[in-house]
């Protein structure tokens, strides 16, 4: 079975600044092909797994500098693409970063996170013009946002249609019961998750649950959430991202795998699970 992973992280606080790790102790370490090579020891050998390198927020100015440093680990790692940051927010400004980007064969999208933003921030007039910059560079866009701001990602998308737009993480639902079950955010969430859906350039990321919750989640407790992704976008605009290591720095990369491939094993055929393990990435970032 072959496996894109769409949002894997790599980082090395040695060799670029990441200063949002500084609060997250645990991670505040080397990620790169070692450490991979130990996470996913643990993942069946039926399965072949290639990535989509996701920036893992070195700073802004080193944006370049990041691709650089993973284009050179994709000679000894499976690394099919890249996905990098750009400062969609200058708008028409952003053309000089997105031609820098492009430049380098394996960058595929660009990823400018509003999870931390102001409501509108995402669809003000200069973003939407820097996504319309990115869209006629024929890039795609990963949208990392918290719940509350779903409505801003489906305003996004119906602004500039020509947009590939993935939504990260499912747009990071409240997982407030036990074991990440649904809590009472849950109804508001579905509602905002499926705007986003009606939007037809818009996909969702199967990814990040259990780095929304504790590290005692249960298949039990994250199953609604994977049920109303499918539900809402259909088997055709899914694809599964690991977030490694954000998500499940350690043996959880195959936990996480383990556990998505037995969701969509009851939900969907064996076709259809192919499909959102691995063809529907391929369209949506390679195609």
């Amino acid at each position: 079975m072959k496996v894109l992973d769409t949002h894997l992280h790599l980082w090395d606080p040695s060799v670029l600044r990441y200063d949002w790790l500084i609060d997250v102790p645990p991670l505040h370490r080397p990620f790169a092909a070692r450490e991979l090579a130990e996470a996913t020891a643990d993942v069946p050998t039926d399965v072949s797994l290639k990535y989509i390198f996701m920036q893992a927020g070195a700073a802004d100015e080193q944006a370049l500098a990041e691709v650089d440093w993973v284009s050179g680990l994709a000679e000894h790692l499976p690394i099919a693409g890249i996905i990098a940051f750009a400062p969609v927010e200058l708008g028409a400004g952003v053309g000089t970063h997105l031609d820098a980007l492009r430049e380098h064969s394996l960058v595929r999208g660009v990823r400018r996170m509003t999870q931390d933003e102001a409501p509108g921030f995402g669809v003000s007039d200069a973003f939407i013009a820097g996504a319309r910059a990115v869209a006629s560079a024929g890039l795609t866009f990963d949208a990392c946002v918290r719940s509350h701001l779903l409505g801003d990602v489906a305003a996004l998308a119906r602004a500039v249609p020509a947009l590939p737009i993935m939504l990260d993480h499912l747009g990071k639902p409240p997982l407030e019961g036990p074991g990440g079950a649904p809590g009472e955010g849950f109804a508001r969430w579905q509602s905002s998750l499926q705007a986003c859906a009606d939007e037809p350039n818009v996909w969702v990321k199967l990814s990040g649950l259990p780095g929304e919750t504790t590290p005692d989640w249960t298949p039990e407790g994250l199953t609604p959430f994977m049920d109303a992704a499918l539900s809402a976008f259909g088997p055709d605009r899914c694809v599964f991202g690991s977030d490694w290591p954000a998500s499940s720095p350690s043996s959880g990369y195959a936990r996480w795998l383990a556990f998505v491939r037995a969701w969509l094993a009851s939900r969907v055929d064996a076709d259809t699970a192919d499909c959102v393990l691995w063809h529907n990435a391929e369209r949506f970032y390679l195609g």
